[in-house]
């Protein structure tokens, strides 16, 4: 298996291997044809589409403004979702900031009513090599070789990025969905995973090698967060919800090899990897299954 937007799900290369009829015609089942033949299967497929199938989203105008692509009846069926994405091309306060003119369903405005995706499960956000880091960063990231300067760059990113994540997430999933992140830069990963163990401590960051492969660690919200206003309806029933106290940072392809300091053992250890040194990761042989990391 491997990282979402190498899976080639989107050219109907999945598991219809295993389906019957020849190839590529069986691959493409027809959903639309389905869903336009008349209206109780229009009903009926659009739940069964929804809920029942991870949607892969790599669209960066979609990723933007789908609120005014979907209704939000439509945005709370969705159980299940990837998204890969650029970051050169928008921040994350860009994401999902578009404004629907329709009104969400009764069902989405009873469950988290102030989230994207209110029935969300599972989320995994994968993002794509980093070519240049000011718009993200607020800075140009160098190479980290100089002590302080790296020092300088990890405080920026945990400061500054990491908090505009834990807002971005609390404004598109329920606190209830299982999140993971994925980097596709070891170098980027590099940066956090070590401030999260000095900050959080060894037993909450959880470094380890996933069933997924590659690396994560846990990164623990600093405060619970919440959309709501004190003092109003919408704030009495977050109250009363089990808030998100955190989610999964991963990366796909750790190398350990550090050109000037040799292989870097001390997070061999951390992330209790054997006795043996990792080999790095390649896109050919990246493995990738359910997005579950425990």
């Amino acid at each position: 298996m491997r990282e979402p937007q190498l899976d080639k799900c989107l050219q109907a290369a999945g598991f219809c291997a295993k389906y019957p009829g020849t190839w590529p015609d069986k691959c493409f089942i027809g959903a639309t044809g389905w869903l336009l033949t008349c209206r109780q299967a229009y009903w009926e497929g659009m739940d069964v589409l929804y809920r029942t199938n991870t949607i892969h989203i790599s669209s960066s105008v979609l990723i933007q403004d789908i609120n005014n692509f979907l209704t939000l009846n439509v945005l709370s069926m969705i159980t299940s979702l990837e998204l890969v994405w650029k970051l050169e091309e928008f921040t994350v306060e860009e994401a999902f900031s578009g404004h629907a003119a329709t009104v969400p369903s009764y069902r989405s405005s009873i469950e988290y009513p102030s989230v994207t995706f209110p029935a969300l499960r599972h989320l995994r956000i994968a993002f794509k090599r980093l070519i240049r880091s000011n718009k993200l960063f607020g800075i140009e990231l160098g190479l980290g070789y100089n002590f302080q300067q790296r020092q300088e760059e990890t405080e920026r990113i945990y400061e500054y990025f990491l908090p505009k994540l834990d807002c971005l997430l609390s404004r598109i999933a329920p606190p209830t969905a299982e999140i993971i992140i994925s980097w596709a830069d070891w170098r980027l990963y590099s940066y956090f995973d070590l401030k999260l163990l000095e900050v959080q401590g060894k037993e909450k960051t959880r470094m380890h090698e996933p069933n997924i492969g590659g690396m994560a660690c846990w990164r623990e919200l600093p405060c619970l967060m919440s959309n709501s206003i004190p003092g109003t309806v919408d704030h009495e029933y977050h109250s009363q919800q089990v808030a998100r106290n955190g989610y999964w940072l991963h990366v796909a392809e750790p190398d350990l090899e550090h050109p000037l300091a040799g292989y870097d053992w001390n997070r061999h250890e951390l992330y209790g990897l054997g006795s043996t040194k990792l080999q790095l990761y390649s896109r050919s042989n990246g493995r990738v299954t359910d997005p579950g990391l425990d």
